[in-house]
């Protein structure tokens, strides 16, 4: 019995969760290969959702894997520059599938400077911009 593409596609979701990878589950029997789930990522609308939202738990699953791999670090199971190597991949991963969560927050400071033809000014506003203040 073949199954059909929507359960092949919800297996694609479960594997995307917890951490397997397109080209990795394109290789497996009974999977369709890399261009096929591409191609659904791009045609189905809900297919390509669910995918995004998948991703994201797996951004979860890669901060879980991280917090393992710096208690193994601490307690000298794993040394120091392999577990900087995997946790910056890791971190990386993460902040690309869920940049809101894990990406790297921006400040942004807008400095401007408004030019004003004072001959388009009233009195009222020329004499608001003498005291300091607005009209």
């Amino acid at each position: 019995m073949h199954e059909n593409a929507d359960e092949i596609k919800g297996k694609v979701l479960s594997e995307i969760m917890v951490g397997n990878s397109l080209s990795r589950l394109a290789l497996q029997d009974g999977m369709p290969d890399k261009r096929t789930l591409f191609r659904w990522l791009a045609s189905d609308e809900d297919f390509a959702t669910k995918y995004a939202h998948a991703r994201v738990i797996q951004a979860e699953v890669l901060s879980d894997e991280m917090s393992d791999i710096e208690e193994r670090c601490l307690n000298g199971e794993v040394d120091a520059a392999t577990a900087r190597a995997v946790l910056g991949s890791k971190q990386w991963r993460a902040s690309k599938m869920a940049p809101k969560r894990y990406g790297d927050k921006l400040e942004t400071t807008v400095n401007a400077t408004v030019r004003v033809n004072a001959e388009e000014l009233t009195d009222d506003q020329l004499a608001a911009i003498a005291l300091g203040g607005s009209s």
